[in-house]
C-alpha cells in the first residue's frame, strides 16, 4: 500500500518548489464554499434562487448556505488530516457567515506547506483541494461555486508540478518556455496535457475514497464547525469535536497504481 508512495518520493523537488507553489497557488487552500453550480450565478434571493451577475460582497449567508460551506470546509479538512496532517492548521466560515468578495467566497481552509513537495505529496495537496468538490456532490449532488476555485487551483499546482518540476511521467522535465521559442512545444503537448491530467485524476480519485471512507467524521466536523463560537476549527478544536463515538484515525491511503 505504501510501496507506491514510498517510490514516489524519490522525485524530491527542490526548495525553490515551495517559492513557486506559493507564488503561484499560495501557501493556504483558499476554499470558498457557496451554493451553487457555477460562479457566474452567485447571488441567491430571499427565496434560494439565484440572480446572475449580482455578486455577493457582505451578503449574509442563509442557516442552510452556512452549513453548506461548513461542510464544504470540512471536507478539505478531512482530506488533509487523513493524508499529511501535520500541514494542517485551521478551517473557517468566515465570522458571521458572511460573503467576503463579489466572487462569493465564504470559508476557508488553511493548510501549511513544507519549502519543497515530492510528486507524492504535490498529488496529495491536489486531493485536499478536492476535497469540498467531493462532499458537495455526495451531499448535493452537484458542485457548489467554491468548487471552481478549488478546480483551479489543483489544476495549476499540476501544471506548475508538470512543467516547472519536470514531476510528468510521459514527458522530460524541458524547459518550456525554450522549446517554445524555438517552436518544438507542440511536439510533446499530447504528453504533456496527459500528465497533468493523470495528476489531478489521481488527487480526485484520492479524495473521493478519503470522503467515502469518513463520512462519519465529516458529519461531527461539519456540526461542530457550525456550532463554533469563532466560526472556525484549529487543530485543538477538531480534536475536541471528534468524541469517543466517532474517532479520527489518519492512516495511509494509497494513491492509484502506475
Amino acid at each position: 500500500m505504501r510501496a507506491w508512495l514510498n517510490r514516489q518520493r524519490s522525485f524530491v523537488v527542490g526548495t525553490a518548489f515551495g517559492s513557486v507553489i506559493g507564488t503561484v497557488v499560495g501557501i493556504c487552500l483558499t476554499v470558498a464554499a457557496a451554493f451553487v453550480l457555477a460562479v457566474e450565478v452567485m447571488n441567491a434571493s430571499v427565496d434560494g434562487l439565484v440572480v446572475p451577475g449580482q455578486g455577493c460582497f457582505g451578503r449574509t449567508l442563509t442557516a442552510e448556505e452556512y452549513a453548506q460551506t461548513a461542510r464544504h470546509e470540512i471536507g478539505h479538512a478531512v482530506v488533509a488530516l487523513t493524508l499529511e496532517p501535520g500541514w494542517f492548521v485551521r478551517t473557517d466560515v468566515y465570522p458571521s457567515g458572511v460573503m467576503v468578495d463579489d466572487d462569493c467566497a465564504s470559508g476557508v481552509t488553511t493548510i501549511q506547506f513544507p519549502a519543497s513537495l515530492t510528486r507524492t505529496q504535490l498529488v496529495e495537496s491536489i486531493a485536499m483541494e478536492y476535497g469540498g468538490y467531493v462532499i458537495d456532490l455526495a451531499e448535493d449532488g452537484q458542485p457548489n461555486s467554491g468548487a471552481s476555485r478549488d478546480i483551479s487551483i489543483a489544476t495549476s499546482r499540476a501544471i506548475v508540478g508538470v512543467d516547472s518540476f519536470g514531476m510528468g511521467r510521459r514527458v522530460r522535465p524541458y524547459d518550456w518556455g525554450l522549446l517554445a521559442q524555438q517552436g518544438f512545444a507542440a511536439d510533446v503537448e499530447q504528453a504533456r496535457s496527459e500528465d497533468v491530467r493523470e495528476m489531478i485524476d489521481q488527487g480526485l480519485m484520492l479524495a473521493q475514497r478519503i470522503v467515502s471512507e469518513n463520512r462519519d467524521q465529516i458529519d461531527a466536523l461539519t456540526q461542530a464547525l457550525v456550532d463554533s463560537p469563532n466560526d472556525g476549527l484549529d487543530v485543538d478544536g477538531i480534536g475536541v469535536a471528534l468524541t469517543a463515538d466517532i474517532v479520527f484515525d489518519p492512516q495511509d491511503t494509497p494513491l492509484p497504481a502506475e
